[in-house]
């Protein structure tokens, strides 16, 4: 674009955007809420899809995931799991990525620099991508309303490896540093496509190995109740 040009567009100004939202209530079924200035959605309704890309949606709290990422962590050690070519070739792979910002979008380069800096490791990565599948696959998947606020969650938790900071409310209170859900979801999407297929395999394993060895430990009770030593 000529300068000629850039100059004539600030003397043009942009357009009115029009709130054809303007008077009416929430499109949320059931919700008699106002909608929020040039939006479809109340204030609540409209904080929630911009966090969660859902407008019920809600993102499962760390304590929610914990389990599955200590679940993830012990069958990574203790069932020789962290050893296999494709674990290695996937913690190598996102540390390779985050290494990399140059090209990106300045809003997701940030993230990558802020990710490096910190010291993320591909394990503890990989541990953030793993709780979440674990949640969704293995645990109770009915916590995601749907595919986007699954993708939001993971691209988030992700992103959180290393903390994203903190302020402070006009309340006094310290809060960290909230994450646009559309940012969060384009990032869940693209760990999806490289360690989704991987991901979920792993808790397929996961899985047959807790079974096998808890049947272990029942045949063992059995016997020991049947023949007391």
């Amino acid at each position: 674009m000529s300068l000629a040009h850039q100059r004539a567009k600030l003397l043009i100004g942009r357009a009115p955007r029009v709130d054809r939202y303007e008077g009416t209530t929430c499109t949320v079924e059931g919700c008699s809420r106002m909608c929020r200035a040039l939006s479809r959605y109340c204030t609540l309704h409209a904080r929630r899809f911009y966090r969660t890309r859902n407008p019920n949606g809600r993102l499962p709290r760390r304590r929610e995931l914990i389990p599955y990422r200590e679940r993830a962590r012990h069958a990574l050690t203790r069932y020789g799991l962290d050893t296999h070519p494709a674990i290695v070739a996937a913690e190598r792979t996102l540390e390779q990525m985050i290494a990399r910002s140059e090209g990106l979008p300045p809003r997701f380069a940030k993230h990558w620099r802020r990710l490096c800096e910190g010291g993320a490791t591909g394990r503890e990565m990989l541990l953030n991508i793993l709780s979440v599948y674990g949640l969704r696959y293995v645990g109770l998947p009915d916590t995601f309303a749907d595919d986007a606020v699954f993708f939001a969650c993971l691209g988030s938790r992700f992103l959180r490896t290393v903390s994203t900071g903190s302020y402070t409310t006009p309340s006094g209170n310290v809060d960290q540093v909230r994450l646009p859900g559309l940012d969060a979801e384009v990032v869940g999407r693209a760990l999806a496509e490289k360690i989704g297929a991987l991901a979920i395999l792993f808790w397929q394993r996961e899985e047959r190995e807790h079974n096998e060895r808890a049947a272990a430990f029942l045949s063992i009770r059995e016997a020991l109740e049947q023949h007391p030593l």
